[in-house]
């Protein structure tokens, strides 16, 4: 093996290494962006029943209309 070739075989190896954590974590980015965003409709969730059932049917609405814009344009954290 000549001295360009190993150059460029390194290279190659050293590229493809970036390449898989570069993946790895935009991965794991997009994974605790889905849990986040599964926690916050949650919390959503609970806070439409909570004012339904104390009988505050303003709020209730109001929370609904959120939530709604909220799954419309994605996580707000």
């Amino acid at each position: 093996m000549d001295t360009i070739t190993a150059t460029v075989t390194i290279i190659g190896i050293a590229w493809m290494i970036r390449n898989h954590y570069r993946e790895k974590a935009a991965y794991e980015a997009r994974k605790r962006a889905a849990e986040a965003h599964a926690a916050e409709q949650a919390l959503r969730i609970t806070m439409i029943a909570e004012a339904t059932a104390a009988g505050d049917m303003e709020a209730a609405e109001q929370l609904t209309i959120d939530w709604a814009i909220a799954n419309k344009f994605g996580p707000t954290l």
